[in-house]
């Protein structure tokens, strides 16, 4: 059996995100340059994407063109269901209906 290894694309960014805007160190600042720092990685074959963050309905065949061009492959898309605070207190668990629904939807989105 021969192993393939992925890893999360944000590990290739600078850092920034909702908590430090200006980003923690050096790294990549656009999708190009994270899939070009993630293909230098000996043995990596995929990426793995946050829908919402790094893949949404609007870039998608870009983020599917520049991924595989680089040689890589999408492994996993997250689904970003804990971003926003309506899932402060769960999502599929959550006592209300209509969130666990929502949640549902935005998993099949991703």
């Amino acid at each position: 059996m021969e192993f393939k290894f992925g890893f999360v694309l944000s590990a290739f960014w600078s850092g920034r995100d909702r908590f430090c805007t200006e980003g923690y160190g050096k790294g990549a600042t656009s999708l190009e340059e994270a899939v070009s720092i993630a293909k230098k990685v000996d043995s990596l074959k995929g990426v793995e994407l946050v829908a919402g963050s790094h893949v949404n309905e609007h870039n998608l065949r870009e983020v599917k063109r520049v991924v595989s061009d680089a040689g890589l492959q999408v492994c996993t898309v997250i689904a970003g269901i804990y971003k926003e605070p309506k899932w402060a207190l769960g999502s599929f668990i959550s006592n209300d209906p209509r969130i666990r629904s929502s949640a549902v939807s935005e998993v099949k989105k991703a």
